[in-house]
């Protein structure tokens, strides 16, 4: 594998934030330029101020206070160019350190968001929802979504909550479709090689930020968007009318009874459309949240245009993208109109006297009723491209990863050097396995603290990439998609009252299950029946194993149970597979190196003598231990 993967990319990008940190200085004395000449210019229009009030002479405004408004509006509208320069790069720069960071980090952040944790189908296209849910329990015993070193954060290098949702939804529902995973490969491939594109994209996704919560696709799909008692407009506009004619008249008269009249009006018109204007309220909390999302549609579309994209996938989503480009106009015109709230207490006095919200909320909520399907079609696909610019991030920023090949006709699993995706870049033992027809069964055996958990998490952990579409860690995989199972880290489940066998037991009869129905499955087993006595846990661990194999399912079954070698004998397609370890200077040395046969040292009772157990505890038990297994 290639360590050195990385070196130019760091190299590129150290380059990259100098370049950026030049320019950037140079902005900003620009900046600084115009905001010293602002305040010139404030300045001088606030002496002709100044001075026309102590003078009373029209002179002072003409020659100071009307030229400095003036040119300090001038300076304003000349000014924002650079500002919006300066925010784009501090962006760039931004987003350049965090990529150098991702390099020197083996591990990532904890994901704590409660609502990943959930498989949502709802928010997949109908060709990704077909595949079954994982079990979470598998996600738990890979280290998918919980702990500091998890997948989705390895993955996450998005910036926006959509990016993310998509990311752990693809996790949720690894496909079973050869189709659908080689699609996504193919355009994260082109996103590798697009690099102006990609960058672009991180850009907009990073200016975006984290956007609305929980799942702005889900609040557009599924609220009604109807307003409780939602009065006509016609009303409304002729309630306006009456207190616009009635403070008119009253103005032009100075009749303060006709005002009151007018404000009489205002208030029982206010109160008809109560209930009304409290949703407005609640409505344009959350539409505010996401009307970044609805501005940078045509960036997205200018970009995927610019870079004319070949994959089918990344044509596709520059057509759904195009299909919400003009709903989102419409409703950023609206949420324009709508953001006039933050004038404050201006704005309350206004709104209650023209009842304002309801005569923008009312036609944007139109226009978001006839547009929402496009609307919902185009931010799923901004989630989307997200998502496949972070399988690309990974194949490029990541050592030793490489696209693997899924193809139904694949009779199992074949990973060549692989390694743990949390493992370090240097000093760690890659490891072969090859699950195939001829040998789908491999029996793992080896003293604790050898490697054998790590091997295993390696295996489910790179499937599972391989099935979302994203690079995997190792020289070279072949597979087809399958159904993942694990039994690793069972618990019992308070919940229900189930003990720890019971759980066992249902985890491996859902292999057993998937297996019948003829479902493609990758069974990765760590000590079978842990809950139940030596005799009966290995007559039944052996008699899955033989099961298993079979039926050709490629599975990873370790275990310190002896028994379980001698079923290589057997002829049923099992083979031994073990790690080693020695004891040099009274210290155990592991090489986590995954060697063909059964283990053969016995040293747990060693490593007891080591630790400083009574000398009568470690001689009966050699003793024991060679009476029972010579």
């Amino acid at each position: 594998m290639n360590e050195a993967a990385s070196d130019p990319l760091r190299d590129r990008l150290e380059s990259a934030r100098d370049e950026v940190a030049i320019e950037l200085g140079r902005r900003a004395r620009v900046d600084a330029r115009f905001m010293t000449l602002r305040v010139a210019c404030f300045l001088v229009g606030l002496a002709g101020f100044l001075a026309t009030a102590a003078s009373g002479r029209e002179l002072w405004a003409w020659t100071l206070l009307v030229p400095g408004l003036a040119a300090f509006v001038l300076a304003v509208v000349a000014h924002a160019p650079t500002r919006r320069e300066l925010e784009r790069l501090r962006r760039l720069r931004d987003l350049i350190e965090a990529k150098l960071a991702r390099l020197d980090r083996e591990a990532r952040p904890e994901c704590r968001d409660p609502f990943l944790a959930a498989p949502r189908a709802g928010s997949l296209r109908p060709a990704e929802a077909e595949a079954p849910a994982i079990d979470p329990q598998v996600l738990d015993d890979l280290g998918v979504l919980r702990g500091r070193a998890q997948l989705l954060g390895l993955l996450a290098t998005t910036h926006t909550r959509l990016g993310l949702l998509r990311l752990a939804d693809w996790l949720h529902h690894p496909s079973m479709s050869v189709t659908e995973i080689r699609s996504r490969q193919e355009a994260a491939r082109e996103l590798v090689e697009a690099t102006r594109l990609r960058h672009q994209v991180e850009q907009i996704c990073r200016r975006l930020g984290p956007g609305p919560a929980p799942d702005p696709v889900a609040f557009l799909r599924d609220r009604p968007f109807v307003l409780e008692a939602e009065p006509a407009r016609g009303l409304v506009v002729a309630a306006l009318a009456l207190v616009l004619v009635g403070t008119t008249a009253a103005l032009w008269a100075s009749s303060l009874a006709l005002m009151v009249v007018a404000l009489g009006v205002a208030g029982l018109a206010n109160l008809r459309f109560g209930r009304a204007l409290a949703g407005v309220a609640e409505l344009r909390d959350s539409f505010m949240s996401w009307r970044g999302h609805l501005e940078a549609l045509p960036e997205f579309l200018a970009e995927l245009d610019r870079a004319a994209p070949t994959s089918a996938r990344l044509l596709d989503l520059r057509r759904r993208i195009a299909g919400g480009v003009a709903i989102a106009a419409e409703l950023r015109r609206g949420l324009v109109a709508l953001s006039l709230y933050k004038a404050g207490l201006l704005y309350v006095v206004f709104a209650w006297l023209t009842f304002y919200d309801l005569l923008v909320m009312i036609p944007l909520l139109r226009h978001l009723r006839r547009g929402r399907a496009e609307l919902v079609v185009a931010l799923d696909a901004l989630a989307e491209l997200e998502a496949l610019v972070a399988l690309a991030s990974l194949a490029i920023e990541q050592r030793g990863y490489v696209w693997p090949e899924l193809d139904d006709e694949a009779p199992g699993l074949t990973i060549e050097e692989g390694l743990h995706p949390f493992l370090p870049s240097s000093g760690s033992q890659a490891n072969s396995i090859s699950l195939v027809a001829e040998a789908p069964v491999a029996v793992i055996t080896g003293s604790n603290m050898t490697g054998k958990s790590t091997f295993l998490k390696m295996c489910g952990l790179n499937q599972l990439l391989a099935s979302i579409g994203a690079p995997v860690r190792a020289r070279r995989m072949r597979s087809r998609p399958m159904v993942l199972h694990s039994d690793i880290n069972v618990r019992d489940s308070l919940d229900d009252g189930r003990s720890y066998f019971a759980v066992e037991v249902q985890r491996i009869k859902a292999v057993l299950d998937d297996v019948g129905a003829g479902r493609p499955v990758l069974a990765i087993l760590d000590e079978m029946f842990r809950g139940t006595n030596t005799a009966e846990k290995v007559a039944a661990g052996c008699a899955v194993t033989r099961w298993l194999a079979a039926r050709a399912t490629p599975s990873l079954v370790a275990t310190h149970d002896a028994p379980f070698t001698a079923l290589e004998r057997e002829g049923l397609g099992i083979r031994n597979y073990h790690f080693a370890e020695r004891i040099v200077d009274d210290k155990m040395v592991f090489d986590h190196r995954l060697e063909p046969g059964p283990a053969r040292s016995r040293n747990a009772i060693k490593v007891l003598e080591i630790a400083g157990f009574p000398l009568e505890i470690v001689t009966r038990a050699l003793e024991s231990a060679e009476r029972e297994h010579g």
